[in-house]
């Protein structure tokens, strides 16, 4: 998706007063270190003739280890100015020269790690899970490169009469019109990485797909599918006149034009009723 990482430590945090928290030993108020995040971010700017894989390799190969070592001396020191307990350093160390000593092994420690939160995702149940239409699924993506990742949808659905899978993410508003829109991008975010996969393979053999945003809400009338023309998305927010605020107005023609500039992306919104 050409993203840059930056890679991010904090500087500054108190510990926590709020009644509950004391006795825990916690910390908040936390403030990035933002010399650091400020310097990776010019340079960025000023080589906007690198990719972004060009910067991520180049960061995590050759700044890594430097960052997390700058990072356990500020945690030490927020530890020593709040009394708050950290993550024990030279356990920390230890962790570090692996990566120094292997990368790769760094990398598949931390893909076991995806992997298994993954698999816990597809059996856990959330709120509202009557609400399903499918089943929960585990994804293994591989990129170009040979990376893998491991994702889950909330739902996959076979429609029986086109042959075609949906990957689906379901999100709900108990008690409104729209899903907050918070919920609404972290949907979107999985969903446009699955609606560009180059193929999708089920138990060896390669099947059709689409991807698609299901949003219900308490107060919502009808149904809409999106993309859809102007006249329909004119006849669902008529019907469902003073349930929905101006935001969530736009929020709807956004995610129109979303799901008709991405070929396999589709938007439904549903009451949960």
């Amino acid at each position: 998706m050409n993203v840059h990482i930056v890679l991010a430590y904090y500087d500054k945090a108190s510990k926590s007063t709020r009644p509950l928290q004391v006795a825990k030993n916690k910390i908040t108020h936390q403030e990035f270190d933002s010399t650091s995040v400020n310097k990776q971010i010019q340079e960025i700017i000023e080589g906007q003739q690198q990719s972004a894989l060009h910067w991520n390799l180049d960061l995590i190969g050759n700044h890594f280890t430097n960052i997390y070592r700058l990072a356990l001396e500020s945690y030490e020191n927020i530890s020593q100015s709040t009394g708050v307990k950290v993550h024990d350093r030279e356990t920390q160390e230890q962790y570090l020269a692996i990566i120094m000593r292997d990368f790769h092994k760094f990398r598949d420690i931390s893909l076991r790690g995806s992997k298994g939160a993954s698999i816990r995702e597809t059996q856990t149940n959330h709120e509202l899970e009557y609400l399903s239409d499918g089943m929960k699924a585990s994804f293994e993506i591989e990129n170009y490169l040979g990376g893998v990742y491991y994702l889950t949808a909330d739902e996959v659905i076979k429609d029986e009469t086109t042959e075609v899978y949906i990957i689906q993410e379901s999100k709900n508003s108990s008690e409104g019109f729209l899903p907050s829109l918070s919920d609404v991008k972290d949907g979107l975010f999985k969903l446009i990485l699955y609606a560009n996969l180059h193929y999708l393979m089920l138990d060896s053999n390669r099947v059709e797909f689409r991807a698609r945003l299901k949003l219900t809400g308490k107060k919502v009338k009808g149904n809409l599918s999106m993309p859809c023309n102007e006249k329909m998305l004119a006849e669902f927010l008529d019907v469902n006149k003073g349930n929905y605020s101006k935001r969530e107005a736009e929020t709807i023609f956004k995610l129109n034009l979303e799901a008709s500039n991405n070929d396999k992306l589709e938007i439904q919104i549903s009451s949960n009723a």
